[in-house]
């Protein structure tokens, strides 16, 4: 967390928000009080939004940087 130096209020991407070290990642920079965005196929969208993900995209059908930058 510090290296990134991620703040409040900053928004962050995650690859991954399903897996091992995405479900961490997910977690703590909700808990810092970050905006995260993060990558997961459809079928995990309701588990990655449980750990605090304010917006979920579906890494095998959408365009993640298009979703990003909208």
């Amino acid at each position: 967390m510090t290296r990134a130096q991620l703040t409040v209020a900053e928004t962050i991407l995650i690859h991954g928000g399903a897996g091992g070290v995405g479900t961490l990642a997910v977690q703590l920079c909700e808990a810092m009080g970050a905006r995260v965005l993060t990558t997961a196929r459809r079928s995990n969208h309701a588990f990655v939004r449980s750990l605090g993900a304010d917006e979920v995209i579906d890494h095998t059908s959408e365009d993640y940087v298009s979703a990003v930058r909208s």
